[in-house]
């Protein structure tokens, strides 16, 4: 259990090392990204869905050879070509962790976000909860962060390639189709593109008509067959994080620069998944609304970034953050050690290194 307090706490000493010496860690932060990969890549029944995970990656032949559209097809491919190389779990882990990783350096990198701060962010969410537990999801998240680097650049085209593939990992993905709204603002938006993305979206809804039918059944009706009761608090915390973040740039005239417009039409956007997330959770969807948070904490990130760079007291404001986060992993690792309600497994953390 501790060591998971451990890791963040290192996060927050090197924030503030960051801070004092006025420039990027880069070499500590990719020395820490390396030892994430071997933490979480070599860990050894221990996280959310493990077991699911590895029947699913001893059984996958199977899942291939009998295709299934209510299947994440993108996910059984990807195993399949990880086992075509070899069997072993523990390689298949390794890869996709350092698949996942490239694909949030990358995000991190051309957001200019690559820092200390956004580890502290994203260290409970994504690597405990996603990249620990949530393994489908956690790759359809990582593929789609790629995605939005060239969203923000106006590249649709591509966006919309990632986006496809991401949902083919994980249908939670669709809540960014909201993005679509993007091009039809865009002056230089090709009629051909939206023919085309039209198309793929009519054979994508036809092809798993009877999985969506299923997922709506499961997430808003008798199907539900559990609440997230801590949904409330991470999602609740998360949108006010980012409402208030935007609401302090916005009246300090931020967004008036500029260089400055772009970023607050892209930001203004991705606001309309947090008011999707915020809905699903108000109607008591929780589980649904659970998973659409996790697709927030890019915003969450490049908005404490922002907000970093702009004010004045930036050790008093990274050391809030830290706080803040640092009670919040606690809550949750409390809960979790003592609770007789509590069905994965985290504790103790059995990684082959520890």
């Amino acid at each position: 259990m501790i060591i998971y307090s451990i890791s963040l706490l290192v996060f927050v000493i090197f924030a503030n090392i960051q801070l004092l010496k006025k420039k990027l860690l880069k070499i500590e932060l990719n020395l820490f990204f390396l030892f994430l990969i071997c933490f979480v890549g070599l860990r050894d029944a221990s996280g959310g869905d493990y077991y699911t995970y590895f029947k699913i990656f001893k059984n996958n032949s199977e899942y291939f050879r009998n295709f299934s559209f209510s299947a994440d097809i993108g996910f059984v491919l990807f195993t399949q070509l990880i086992k075509s190389f070899s069997n072993n779990f523990y390689l298949y882990s390794i890869v996709i962790l350092i698949f996942n990783f490239l694909c949030l350096r990358f995000f991190l990198t051309k957001f200019k976000v690559y820092n200390f701060l956004s580890m502290i962010i994203l260290y409970q969410s994504f690597i405990i909860f996603l990249f620990m537990g949530y393994v489908k999801q956690g790759l359809a998240i990582s593929i789609l962060m790629v995605g939005i680097v060239f969203l923000y650049k106006k590249n649709f085209l591509i966006f919309f390639i990632f986006l496809f593939i991401s949902i083919l990992f994980h249908k939670s993905a669709l809540v960014f189709l909201v993005f679509l709204l993007l091009y039809f603002i865009d002056k230089k938006l090709s009629p051909i593109f939206i023919l085309f993305q039209s198309i793929v979206i009519s054979i994508f809804i036809y092809l798993y008509y009877d999985e969506f039918l299923r997922l709506f059944y499961y997430y808003s009706g008798e199907g539900n067959y559990f609440k997230s009761k801590g949904a409330y608090p991470r999602v609740l915390s998360n949108i006010f994080i980012i409402f208030s973040s935007y609401f302090y740039l916005f009246a300090n005239n931020y967004f008036n620069k500029d260089e400055n417009k772009k970023y607050h039409h892209f930001i203004l956007t991705y606001l309309s998944i947090t008011i999707i997330t915020l809905y699903f959770l108000i109607i008591d969807n929780t589980t649904l609304a659970d998973r659409l948070n996790y697709y927030l904490v890019p915003l969450t990130i490049i908005l404490l970034n922002l907000v970093h760079n702009h004010i004045k007291l930036k050790f008093t404001f990274i050391n809030f953050v830290s706080i803040f986060y640092i009670i919040n992993l606690n809550i949750w690792l409390l809960y979790g050690n003592f609770s007789s309600q509590w069905y994965y497994n985290y504790f103790p953390n059995t990684c082959l290194i520890c």
